[in-house]
């Protein structure tokens, strides 16, 4: 069995945008700590400034972390991603900020449910990063790139193929039976290397290009 692991171009799109919103969420948090902190005569305690700025920082450090680790050409391969936690402690902050106002039970239970979604997220998330990948084995190439393949990936057989063609967005596989399959490649950074595996794996088991 052979693998090809790549990086989604969609990902790093919205790794880009989230890290805006995680330091815009730190300013935010930073600023009421200070805000909270400073008001001696508020109903604040000093836990819950102590929280945000606590969360604040960690999104900080974590989007210094991220950025430090991309520009060494490194990806985030831990058990987990560092900067969705950050996030979602952020949103526990808020939800426990909220705890000191009035309002219905089931208030309360939504405001820690958004936190709780996107901690699972943020886990789930770089599972899926390092999930992505090509592989070949006995029964023919498995690509692994979206949500859904973590249950039901996407399958290509080898004893169905009869040719294949590389378009500049995809591979094409002509069925033996007259169908067709695509392999799309338009969201792999390494296209050119991911082109230059799939070409290998297919022309190993007697898959002809045209």
């Amino acid at each position: 069995m052979a693998e090809f692991q790549f990086r989604s171009r969609r990902f790093a799109r919205a790794k880009r945008v989230q890290t805006v919103q995680h330091l815009v969420g730190a300013f935010t948090l930073i600023t009421a700590a200070i805000a909270h902190g400073s008001d001696p005569g508020g109903h604040h305690s000093l836990v819950l400034p102590a929280l945000e700025l606590l969360s604040g920082g960690l999104l900080v450090g974590s989007v210094v972390a991220e950025k430090m680790k991309h520009r060494k050409g490194q990806e985030s391969h831990g058990a987990i991603g560092w900067v969705e936690i950050a996030g979602a402690v952020m949103t526990y902050v808020e939800a426990f900020s909220r705890l000191q106002q009035r309002h219905h039970f089931s208030f309360y239970v939504l405001s820690f449910v958004a936190p709780t979604v996107l901690l699972l997220f943020g886990i789930f998330d770089l599972r899926l990063r390092t999930f992505r990948r090509f592989i070949a084995n006995d029964d023919g190439i498995v690509r692994r790139a979206h949500l859904v393949h973590l249950a039901v990936p996407k399958r290509y057989r080898w004893e169905s193929m009869k040719s294949f063609h590389v378009l500049p967005t995809s591979i094409e596989i002509a069925e033996k039976d007259g169908g067709s399959a695509t392999i799309a490649l338009k969201d792999v950074v390494e296209r050119d290397e991911a082109v230059a595996w799939l070409r290998e794996q297919l022309k190993m088991r007697g898959i002809v290009e045209t």
